[in-house]
């Protein structure tokens, strides 16, 4: 397996602060204009003899780069993403940036799984910003376990992970799947955006919960749910902190020049897809086996597997890296044996 999938799948603890001052980067190249004498006379090329437009080239159906996944975000934050959250947002933007190399470790590691939670943002015509709540969450870590009931990438309760289709029982627990627990957030979000109308909103009533959100903003006056402002009021601190730590990242993802920070836009990493285990396989090992994967790579994907074991009646859709797909599809060499 290449080495890039274990760096990458490998996630520390998210930094939220450090004493360290950011360090702006230094600009030493700079540009030099050449001039060149311009021919004696100048005629345009005949239709037939001009270069042809330049093609978009597809993006690696196998690697990914950090520069593809955060354009992919900036091209949905909004424009005024530094400009929203008053101070609270400032705050956490000086918190996040403190150490600006620790927080460059922190989004290189978590870009297999943030490429794939993009993928189905996109997919589902959501908001870019919730792609960055599994960072605030979890540190997009698919085994985090919460204080009290919470689990994995979106930290997701029982009764409402249930609620979205999620399957919980002896041996296998969804909410540690990154697929079934990103299907279910996503269509958890898709219902509270339906509902609230602004994302802050949104993200307010994810962490507080929609009633109790519903009942802030009927008794509140006439505004816009922000952090900043503290609307609607009479919510927990926590959850204006929770609108403002998405509001610093997606400043810092869209401006980090602003903060002094460079993102990880060289870092590769090799994507994820989904794969259906077939009806026989009854362990993660020994599916991995079939596959040519490294069974300590693919049980750490997913860990909703208890023990490595596909309990009886537990989804059958896994992650996988994507070149596990690629050697799959590929057809046998010309001088192939047959297969009896």
């Amino acid at each position: 397996m290449n080495p890039l999938v274990r760096s990458a799948i490998a996630a520390s603890l998210f930094l939220l602060a450090a004493c360290q001052q950011a360090v702006r980067p230094n600009l030493t190249d700079v540009l030099t204009p050449v001039e060149s004498s311009p021919p004696a006379q100048w005629e345009p090329l005949p239709e037939t003899a001009r270069a042809p437009a330049p093609m978009a080239v597809a993006p690696d159906p196998v690697f990914g780069s950090g520069e593809e996944v955060f354009a992919r975000l900036r091209s949905g934050i909004e424009a005024e993403a530094c400009n929203s959250g008053g101070e609270m947002a400032r705050r956490w933007q000086r918190r996040f940036s403190a150490n600006p190399t620790a927080f460059a470790r922190q989004l290189a590691a978590a870009l297999p799984l943030m490429d794939y939670v993009v993928g189905q943002i996109e997919l589902a015509q959501l908001p870019s910003v919730f792609a960055l709540i599994p960072l605030i969450e979890s540190n997009y870590r698919a085994n985090a376990v919460g204080v009290g009931a919470p689990l994995g990438l979106w930290q997701m309760i029982p009764s409402t992970a249930r609620n979205h289709g999620v399957v919980i029982k002896s041996g296998y627990d969804g909410r540690l799947s990154p697929i079934e627990s990103t299907h279910a957030a996503l269509s958890y979000l898709d219902t509270l955006q339906a509902m609230m109308g602004r994302w802050p909103a949104t993200v307010m009533a994810y962490n507080a919960g929609e009633n109790r959100v519903r009942a802030a903003l009927a008794r509140a006056a006439a505004g816009d749910p922000a952090a900043g402002t503290r609307h609607p009021p009479g919510l927990a601190d926590v959850t204006y902190e929770y609108v403002a730590k998405l509001q610093a990242l997606s400043c810092l993802i869209a401006d980090p020049a602003r903060a002094g920070i460079e993102l990880p836009l060289q870092a590769r990493f090799e994507r994820m897809r989904e794969l259906t285990m077939d009806a026989d396989i009854d362990s993660v090992e020994q599916f991995a086996k079939r596959q040519g994967i490294d069974a300590k790579v693919l049980r750490g994907l997913n860990p909703a597997y208890r023990g490595g074991r596909v309990a009886t009646g537990a989804p059958r859709r896994i992650l996988v890296p994507a070149s596990a797909l690629v050697a799959t599809a590929a057809p046998p060499p010309p001088d192939a044996p047959a297969s009896p």
